[in-house]
């Protein structure tokens, strides 16, 4: 019997077509037999995933406790643990490792499901062997169904209405099955996609990428960044579509595929800021010449915390008609003179007329207003010190309650934090610019093709990469030991709640706050039962709070925590692309990059030093980064007409003025540089960023064979 290890995981190898464990002996065999498909080189996408997991479950756990510390009665969903989802599951591998490596306390029950009746049947048998190893059921449930079916009904069969997290893992490209995954996770929840298809995200076949992902890459130096954020772009108007907002925690473009993990919001006002994250990409056909064209802006002069708009916001929770606030100052009643509005105020008042029924109306911003928490605490914001009232004895005010008072008793409403340039003033159709303006190239003069629409926004939530850094460097540290996490500070007692094979000390308290945890990952009454006794008990002894405990409970597990069955090979590759990812948060808001070698290339002169060449933008003042993926990416905010002048003066200081370099190249800079600087800054060192494939042959593997359905 053949077997495969992965993480904590061992699934049956019989029946898996891939590199490895290949059941046919040739080609022909494993098209015309039942197989399944397993790459060991998607052992990166799988530890990668499971840290990100872990580290969504950390913060949105954390999250959950400090808005309800001071509720005695209503439990948080979210506390009882996360609900995953894997709708393409093929042999469970993923599923099952969601099930063993996250801490016990994040995990509470999964879905996996595929279409193939032989994928099911090894499933099950992969999900038996694992039960056998641990000794003990795993809140796992594995379904014969069609994914779009799965995500989008097929939550209602499980017992929830939609997931905390849902992992979408195609053969191929993910445009199927955007739509179910969208609406199949929670508000806040997490959306983890893969797609594979990059000769098609590549530029091969504009319009196939058009029609699948609605836009197109060109076959540029940053085709690689462009086709992350043609996934993205897809994901984000699939959202926008059903008043869902999508925030990006981490993007990827590693070796054959790209990897994006985000979180759904239902958000509408948020969904404004779309058109204003959403551009054209014009790249000229010969040279490296390219320029951004975003379809909308913000404009600076309408900032959103601008006394017209506070007045309009109050307003608008007073239900009275609302006209420009100096029409009303400089005129009486009855005076016909002052009833004049202009085009903008005669709009505005015409939108707020839909209001005083309690209607939602549009204003000239494009926010539809609701009377939704957000505008209850701006409204308590910019009331007056009088019309607040004074509090009775023993009433608390706005301010003393706890978020579970606020909401009575509902789901904590989880506030966004916005990127750069999402509420910056009111919305206004964007512009072409000087540069982008142009039919011809203002370099070389030759065409200038249309690439997008893509997503312009930024990639990462730095933070976020930064807990997932962290969480590996924890990992590295571990003592090694399957099964049981590493101890912090050398405590002398191990995890109680660690998913392993060995026998934790029984001590009093960890029984009790084990049988607690597990009450709140199982739906066993009997366990329910003991544990709430055990509850009582500890209030009628004065103990804290519930929100307390379980606090406690949650930081002795994280603090003991390692993931110490990541696979040593990859380690190197995901801490190497964190790093370059962090290198990317100066430059955040910048879309899409040079390269520095075909820069060079076309001006036919000998290759610059990246270091050099980013230390003269930066001399001028402009931000520079790179791309995560390529060592000689130039991701800056200077214009390309910067870029080309600089170039210019690069080939002038060498006095390198070849017959071979072309003439443009060799024009006089028409930009002041009196401060350019080719001196190389010494910088500190981070490790290595840019890792090559532990292996040879790291890459794509065969699809799986055989029939699909029953």
């Amino acid at each position: 019997m053949e077997y495969i290890t992965e993480g904590r995981v061992t699934i049956h190898g019989q029946g898996v077509v891939g590199k490895v464990a290949v059941r046919a002996e040739s080609d022909a065999e494993a098209a015309s037999s039942d197989t399944l498909f397993y790459n060991p080189a998607q052992v990166f996408n799988r530890d990668l995933s499971m840290m990100v997991a872990k580290c969504y479950g950390e913060l949105v756990f954390r999250e959950a406790l400090d808005r309800f510390a001071g509720a005695e009665k209503f439990v948080p969903t979210v506390l009882k643990g996360l609900t995953v989802c894997e709708p393409l599951a093929a042999s469970c591998l993923r599923s099952l490792r969601y099930a063993r490596e996250l801490p016990r306390s994040l995990w509470r029950s999964g879905v996996a499901g595929d279409i193939s009746s032989f994928a099911v049947k090894q499933g099950e048998a992969n999900k038996r062997l694992n039960e056998e190893q641990l000794g003990r059921s795993l809140p796992l449930q594995i379904l014969e169904v069609d994914a779009n079916e799965l995500m989008t009904s097929g939550g209602y069969v499980c017992g929830t209405k939609s997931w905390d997290i849902v992992d979408v893992d195609p053969y191929g490209t993910v445009s199927p099955f955007v739509d179910s995954a969208i609406r199949a996770v929670k508000d806040g929840g997490l959306l983890c996609v893969t797609s594979t298809d990059m000769p098609i995200l590549g530029g091969n076949a504009p319009e196939v990428a058009f029609y699948k992902y609605g836009g197109n890459t060109l076959k540029a130096r940053y085709l690689h960044e462009m086709s992350l954020r043609l996934v993205l772009n897809l994901i984000r108007m699939t959202a926008a579509k059903y008043r869902r907002y999508v925030r990006p925690l981490l993007s990827c473009s590693v070796d054959f595929y790209v990897r994006i993990w985000v979180t759904i919001h239902d958000k509408p006002v948020q969904c404004a800021a779309i058109a204003a994250q959403t551009a054209a990409v014009h790249q000229c056909a010969n040279c490296d010449w390219f320029t951004v064209v975003p379809f909308g802006a913000r404009a600076k002069n309408a900032s959103p915390n601008s006394k017209r708009n506070k007045r309009r916001k109050l307003d608008r929770r007073r239900n009275k008609t609302r006209c420009h606030p100096a029409a009303a100052d400089d005129t009486e009643p009855g005076n016909d003179q002052g009833t004049e509005l202009s085009a903008d105020q005669g709009t505005e008042l015409s939108a707020d007329q839909g209001t005083k029924q309690g209607d939602s109306a549009v204003t000239l911003d494009g926010e539809q207003q609701h009377d939704d928490h957000d505008n209850e605490q701006l409204y308590h914001k910019v009331k007056t010190e009088g019309e607040k009232g004074e509090k009775t004895e023993g009433e608390k005010t706005e301010g003393e309650k706890t978020e579970g008072e606020k909401t009575g008793g509902t789901e904590p409403i989880r506030q966004v934090p916005l990127f750069p340039g999402e509420t910056e003033g009111r919305f206004c159709v964007g512009r072409v610019t000087e540069e982008a303006g142009h039919h011809r190239c203002p370099v070389c003069g030759s065409a200038v093709q249309v690439g997008g629409p893509i997503y312009a926004g930024p990639l990462h939530d730095f933070d976020f990469v930064r807990s997932v850094l962290k969480e590996l460097e924890r990992a590295e540290r571990g003592n090694g030991q399957k099964g049981v996490p590493a101890v912090v500070d050398a405590a002398p007692t191990s995890n109680p709640l660690a998913d392993g094979d060995h026998e934790p000390i029984a001590t009093e308290p960890m029984v009790a706050e084990a049988m607690v945890a597990e009450a709140m990952a199982t739906k066993s009454i009997m366990t329910k039962t003991v544990a709430r006794e055990i509850e009582e008990g500890a209030e009628r002894d004065g103990d804290l709070s519930w929100a307390r405990k379980a606090a406690k409970r949650f930081e002795l597990e994280m603090a003991s925590w390692r993931f110490d069955s990541l696979s040593p090979k990859v380690l190197p590759k995901i801490k190497g692309i964190l790093r370059a990812i962090l290198e990317e948060e100066l430059v955040q808001d910048v879309p899409l990059f040079y390269k520095l070698s075909s820069l060079c290339n076309h001006a036919r002169i000998s290759l610059m030093k990246t270091d050099r060449f980013r230390s003269a933008l930066e001399s001028l003042g402009y931000r520079v980064g790179l791309f995560h993926r390529e060592p000689q990416s130039i991701k800056t905010d200077a214009p390309p007409s910067v870029v080309y002048n600089v170039l210019r003066a690069w080939i002038k200081h060498n006095n390198d003025e070849s017959k071979h370099i072309p003439p443009y190249y060799l024009q006089p800079v028409d930009v002041p540089m009196s401060n350019l600087s080719f001196e190389c800054k010494k910088k500190p060192k981070i490790g290595g960023r840019f890792v090559p494939n532990p292996e040879a042959h790291w890459g794509p593997g065969r699809r799986a064979g055989g029939a699909s359905k029953k």
